[in-house]
């Protein structure tokens, strides 16, 4: 694996450049932003780790721009940095950022945050020869076998209850395939279908539970004909906001055809307090940060209303 890593510290940045490579990484430095954008641009490289603050470009305006461009939108990005404030996590959340990794941070952290960012963009287990039927059906059943919007309410006052008990924040997320109407008038429901199906298969992989089995799973819930509703941990939501970005860039692929329109998800996040929230709550200040985040032109974005921990 080839690594990045982008820092105007020379004492940080080859302090990490030498924790990559005693783990086995390819790793090579950079000084600034501008530095580390035209070297992603090359496809050089199969993951960024990037100083949120530097002189010029900074971490997170690299992030964004990369985000935003086809061609190097599923390049996984890490954001490194000695901020401990929530609107910097967040912000690199929003941006599409695969991971966030606070400093100082243990060699162990590093790597096993940089080994997941990089799963979540691999497809290794998937047969790349598939017929493009095949790969259409096994998305459609998935999105098929998700509970029903009837059962959402109760799912999350089930999730607000656990997170009461556990003194722990309740985090819900909407996943939206933005322009589904045009894309059904243009190729059909279930073509929109399947792409929709496409970003629950990559969820469930990552939220997979060997205790039960995907269609049994109950953590993401079909919320409309256009979204899904996925219950899940903070830190997660990096995650979920990688495969946002990555099954709108692959969409075509998953799809099984070639589409002429432009494939938008978009997601929205709440952090709430369990104990002041209900499912109604919940659900629309997902879908209003969804909805802020349209607005700002921006993949994703955070409702943050719990921000201390729960006594």
């Amino acid at each position: 694996m080839r690594v990045l890593v982008a820092d105007d510290d020379p004492v940080n940045r080859q302090l990490i450049v030498e924790v990559c490579q005693s783990e086995g990484f390819e790793a090579s430095g950079v000084e600034s932003g501008d530095q580390a954008l035209a070297a992603a641009q090359t496809g050089n490289y199969d993951l960024l780790l990037l100083d949120a603050a530097m002189p010029g470009m900074s971490g997170l305006e690299v992030c964004r721009v990369l985000k935003s461009n086809p061609d190097t939108a599923t390049l996984p990005v890490m954001i490194v940095t000695a901020s401990l404030e929530d609107v910097v996590r967040d912000r690199a959340t929003e941006l599409g950022a695969a991971a966030f990794v606070t400093k100082p941070f243990r060699v162990f952290e590093l790597s096993q945050r940089m080994r997941a960012a990089v799963r979540v963009t691999s497809h290794d287990g998937e047969p790349p020869t598939a017929p493009h039927i095949r790969l259409r059906r096994q998305r459609t059943d998935a999105l098929s076998a998700l509970p029903s919007p009837s059962t959402l309410r109760a799912r999350l006052q089930r999730e607000i209850e656990v997170c009461i008990r556990d003194q722990k924040p309740v985090v819900c997320a909407v996943l939206r395939l933005e322009n589904e109407g045009l894309l059904s008038a243009a190729v059909g429901r279930g073509e929109t279908d399947a792409l929709l199906g496409g970003a629950v298969i990559e969820l469930l992989r990552e939220l997979d539970d060997p205790g039960k089995s995907p269609a049994g799973d109950d953590r993401v819930v079909r919320g409309d004909v256009d979204e899904v509703v996925v219950v899940l941990q903070e830190e997660q939501l990096p995650m979920l906001a990688t495969i946002a970005v990555q099954v709108a860039a692959e969409g075509r692929v998953g799809a099984g055809v070639s589409l002429g329109l432009e494939i938008r998800f978009r997601w929205g996040a709440t952090i709430a307090d369990p104990n002041e929230s209900d499912p109604e709550l919940l659900l629309a200040a997902a879908r209003a940060a969804l909805e802020k985040a349209e607005r700002a032109g921006e993949p994703g974005g955070i409702e943050r209303t719990q921000s201390t921990p729960i006594q």
